[in-house]
């Protein structure tokens, strides 16, 4: 029996499709592994340098949300160790450009009102990124390339002319980035293991919240229920009844450290 050559020609373009997908799957699955068992290691593997055609330096770490309060080869101390080591001309956070506006970081994950407030107090601005709709937002594990897209404009929209950048997201935006770095014109940097652990090193133990920590969640929690209670998609309506409860959970856990703010 044969095929319209059409018609191979589509069977063959969706092979290539969901071999793509798989092979972007496996690789983040493969770095989500790397983080419990062997965290140093990945957390590098995870930090990438560039040159942006500005001439701006732009580092890129791959963060782990809620995992780094559990984790002490990748803990708030490294993130603050980068921050304090790089002293970048500005810091990038996961969160929407709206929410940083009305002050609001601990809208995003865990660490990123964490490393806001860390960049603050020595004086860096902090610019959020993210983009989504509560609707259109997966309730899954990975992003997706219209999220992606969007956040790499933003990140576009807020690069120096010169200077040292920090970006923090998810290490799986990360993953997504580096090919829209290489179309944008960005080249990636030699980055040693070396240099990495340098970057990394006196990271603090324990890890004591930054001042005005406590008051930062207080504010999420208000507005994830404020969200909750103005949402009619259910999806998007569990989704931030999720955010406050965990945001109340960590408002706990604050409450409860010997080093919290």
């Amino acid at each position: 029996m044969r095929f319209p050559i059409k018609t191979v020609m589509k069977y063959v373009a969706l092979a290539l499709i969901a071999l793509v997908v798989f092979s972007m799957a496996v690789t983040e699955v493969r770095y989500f592994v790397g983080y419990k068992l062997a965290p140093e290691a990945t957390r590098n593997a995870a930090f990438d340098k560039y040159t942006a055609s500005t001439g701006a330096t732009v580092y890129h770490l791959g963060t782990i949300h809620g995992q780094h309060l559990e984790t002490p080869g990748f803990g708030l101390g490294h993130l603050q160790a980068v921050i304090e080591n790089l002293r970048p001309t500005l810091l990038v956070v996961e969160v929407q450009p709206g929410e940083m506006e009305r002050k609001n970081p601990a809208s995003g994950p865990v660490e990123m009102p964490i490393a806001t407030l860390l960049a603050e107090q020595v004086g860096i601005p902090v610019a959020g990124i993210d983009w989504w709709t509560p609707a259109g937002l997966a309730l899954g594990r990975r992003t997706n390339d219209d999220r992606d897209d969007k956040m790499f404009e933003n990140l576009l929209s807020v690069l120096p002319q010169s200077g040292q950048v920090l970006v923090l997201t998810g290490f799986s935006h990360l993953l997504e980035f580096r090919t829209r770095y290489e179309k944008n014109g960005f080249k990636r940097q030699p980055f040693s293991h070396e240099e990495k652990e340098a970057v990394f090193a006196n990271a603090p133990s324990p890890f004591r919240y930054p001042k005005g920590t406590d008051a930062v969640f207080l504010r999420a929690i208000e507005w994830a229920a404020q969200q909750t209670a103005n949402t009619t998609d259910e999806a998007s309506k569990e989704r931030f009844e999720r955010k406050r409860l965990g945001l109340q959970a960590f408002r706990a856990r604050l409450t409860a450290s010997s080093t919290g703010p």
